[in-house]
């Protein structure tokens, strides 16, 4: 995994400066499959696992949550889906950020003002790794 600007306190080791978190097109797909359920079964609120199998989905799904108020987290171990903004957003019809930025221990993210992106424009997967196909790691 390559790190890209990460800054440590000296005293404790703490990372210090905000992780940059993307949402890519695998992240979308898990939306997707989440959302088809919820529409199948008329339930909006969820557990992750009831639904995605695969480790990676569902530690990745909760990321989600940053990006365009279209996934909330109203407790602990449960989900919740937007359905009018998730299908805006599906549709092709709603921009939503791609890219923001969280300190390690703070719930709260600052929005890259500049990536918003329809869902024809998220970015690939391939985007976000490097030569040997491992996710970059950036802070800023």
């Amino acid at each position: 995994m390559k790190i890209i600007n990460k800054q440590t306190c000296p005293t404790c080791g703490q990372t210090i400066n905000e992780v940059e978190i993307v949402l890519v097109a695998p992240m979308v797909k898990a939306l997707v499959r989440v959302f088809d359920w919820c529409s199948q079964n008329n339930q909006w609120e969820f557990r992750r696992k009831d639904i995605l199998k695969n480790d990676i989905e569902i530690a990745r799904f909760g990321d989600l949550r940053y990006f365009g108020d279209l996934v909330r987290k109203p407790k602990k171990g449960s989900y919740k889906i937007s359905h009018a903004r998730t299908l805006a957003f599906l549709r092709g019809e709603l921009s939503i950020p791609t890219k923001v930025y969280k300190k390690t221990r703070s719930p709260f993210v600052h929005i890259d003002t500049k990536s918003f992106r329809t869902i024809s424009e998220v970015p690939k997967l391939g985007e976000v790794l490097d030569e040997d196909m491992e996710i970059i790691v950036r802070y800023k």
